[in-house]
């Protein structure tokens, strides 16, 4: 596994413990943890009646509506070069977040109706499918259930 997968999936499983992993949010999905991480930005959760949205902590003048093209989601094109920052190419992230909006089942607007069990798990999988592209990218071989599970250091909800 090369050290920017490895990096991702660290970022990925803060996100699920900190609850700062979302599908269909636009800070808090797979793409927008990994260019908060970048940035040095903090993400957090914040109630609303619709559910849990995810919001930008000490991000004076940052506005999420640069990171991706809304009318293309969850196609998203991601409008900034992100590269340098991630490790991957504008490409690769937009792949990474159409894959994980697509294997994610639960929406963040409908979290207050699933138990967070229910969550975790359909995060993990949809993360799962993410880690495999990633391998792809980078030609790896690595057996996707076993890094994700053996790196997967979640905290017990």
């Amino acid at each position: 596994m090369t050290p920017r997968i490895q990096k991702a999936i660290d970022i990925f499983l803060d996100a699920i413990n900190n609850g700062t992993l979302a599908k269909g949010d636009p800070c808090g999905c797979a793409v927008g943890n990994l260019v908060a991480n970048s940035k040095g930005l903090k993400l957090t959760k914040s109630e609303e009646k619709t559910g849990i949205g995810i919001k930008i902590i000490g991000s004076a003048g940052e506005n999420n509506d640069e990171w991706f093209d809304y009318n293309n989601y969850p196609n998203n094109i991601v409008r900034k070069d992100f590269n340098n920052r991630t490790g991957f190419s504008n490409k690769e992230l937009s792949i990474i977040e159409k894959t994980f909006e697509e294997a994610a089942r639960i929406s963040h607007g409908v979290y207050k109706m699933n138990h967070i069990h229910d969550i975790r798990k359909d995060q993990i999988k949809g993360l799962e499918a993410v880690v495999k592209v990633m391998l792809e990218f980078d030609e790896c071989k690595d057996d996707v259930k076993e890094v994700f599970t053996e790196k997967a250091e979640l905290i017990e909800v």
